[in-house]
Protein backbone atom coordinates (compact mmCIF):
# COMPACT_ATOMS: atom_id res chain seq x y z
CA UNK A 1 0.00 0.00 0.00
CA UNK A 2 1.58 3.61 -1.10
CA UNK A 3 1.63 6.24 1.85
CA UNK A 4 1.44 9.73 1.48
CA UNK A 5 3.48 12.04 4.06
CA UNK A 6 1.50 14.64 4.38
CA UNK A 7 5.07 16.67 5.42
CA UNK A 8 7.08 15.69 2.96
CA UNK A 9 7.23 17.42 -0.55
CA UNK A 10 6.36 15.55 -3.90
CA UNK A 11 7.33 16.45 -7.28
CA UNK A 12 5.35 15.63 -10.53
CA UNK A 13 7.27 12.68 -12.21
CA UNK A 14 9.17 13.46 -16.15
CA UNK A 15 7.44 10.73 -18.01
CA UNK A 16 4.88 8.73 -16.41
CA UNK A 17 5.45 5.01 -16.40
CA UNK A 18 3.35 2.39 -18.40
CA UNK A 19 1.31 0.92 -15.19
CA UNK A 20 -0.09 4.62 -14.76
CA UNK A 21 -3.42 4.29 -16.53
CA UNK A 22 -4.66 2.19 -14.09
CA UNK A 23 -5.61 4.60 -11.14
CA UNK A 24 -8.56 7.39 -12.49
CA UNK A 25 -7.76 10.25 -12.64
CA UNK A 26 -9.74 13.54 -12.17
CA UNK A 27 -9.80 17.12 -13.68
CA UNK A 28 -8.63 18.29 -10.15
CA UNK A 29 -5.98 15.32 -10.40
CA UNK A 30 -4.69 16.89 -13.21
CA UNK A 31 -4.39 20.82 -11.48
CA UNK A 32 -2.87 18.97 -8.71
CA UNK A 33 -0.15 17.33 -11.28
CA UNK A 34 0.57 20.66 -12.75
CA UNK A 35 1.10 22.49 -9.26
CA UNK A 36 3.55 19.66 -8.66
CA UNK A 37 5.82 20.84 -11.18
CA UNK A 38 8.09 21.97 -8.21
CA UNK A 39 7.99 19.97 -5.21
CA UNK A 40 5.35 21.48 -2.73
CA UNK A 41 3.82 19.53 0.17
CA UNK A 42 0.25 18.61 0.70
CA UNK A 43 -0.37 22.38 2.55
CA UNK A 44 1.82 24.05 -0.07
CA UNK A 45 0.04 22.70 -2.88
CA UNK A 46 -3.21 23.52 -1.30
CA UNK A 47 -2.11 27.17 -0.83
CA UNK A 48 -0.84 27.45 -4.29
CA UNK A 49 -4.55 26.23 -5.30
CA UNK A 50 -6.52 28.50 -2.99
CA UNK A 51 -4.50 31.64 -4.25
CA UNK A 52 -5.38 30.75 -7.93
CA UNK A 53 -9.16 30.39 -7.82
CA UNK A 54 -11.98 32.38 -5.98
CA UNK A 55 -12.85 31.87 -2.50
CA UNK A 56 -16.37 30.25 -2.36
CA UNK A 57 -19.26 32.55 -1.05
CA UNK A 58 -20.80 32.27 2.12
CA UNK A 59 -17.77 29.56 3.61
CA UNK A 60 -15.32 30.70 6.18
CA UNK A 61 -11.99 30.45 5.19
CA UNK A 62 -10.39 28.20 7.79
CA UNK A 63 -12.69 25.47 6.79
CA UNK A 64 -12.51 26.39 3.18
CA UNK A 65 -8.71 25.74 3.32
CA UNK A 66 -9.10 22.36 5.41
CA UNK A 67 -11.21 20.92 3.05
CA UNK A 68 -9.07 22.12 -0.03
CA UNK A 69 -5.68 20.42 1.87
CA UNK A 70 -7.95 17.05 2.60
CA UNK A 71 -8.62 17.43 -1.53
CA UNK A 72 -5.09 17.99 -2.44
CA UNK A 73 -4.35 14.98 0.14
CA UNK A 74 -6.66 12.80 -1.96
CA UNK A 75 -5.81 13.78 -4.90
CA UNK A 76 -1.97 13.58 -4.39
CA UNK A 77 -2.23 9.78 -2.60
CA UNK A 78 -4.19 9.15 -6.14
CA UNK A 79 -1.45 10.53 -8.17
CA UNK A 80 1.47 8.46 -6.38
CA UNK A 81 -0.28 5.36 -6.61
CA UNK A 82 -0.68 6.32 -10.60
CA UNK A 83 2.94 6.85 -10.53
CA UNK A 84 2.36 10.33 -11.41
CA UNK A 85 4.30 12.32 -8.60
CA UNK A 86 7.10 10.86 -6.36
CA UNK A 87 8.99 11.89 -3.00
CA UNK A 88 10.99 14.98 -4.06
CA UNK A 89 14.75 14.21 -3.66
CA UNK A 90 15.10 16.99 -0.93
CA UNK A 91 12.34 15.90 1.11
Amino acid sequence: MTQLRRDAAYIRIKSPTSGSATTALTAFDEQVCEVLASAHTVTSAAKTLANASAPAAGRDASDQASDLESRVAASMLRLLQAERIELSPDS
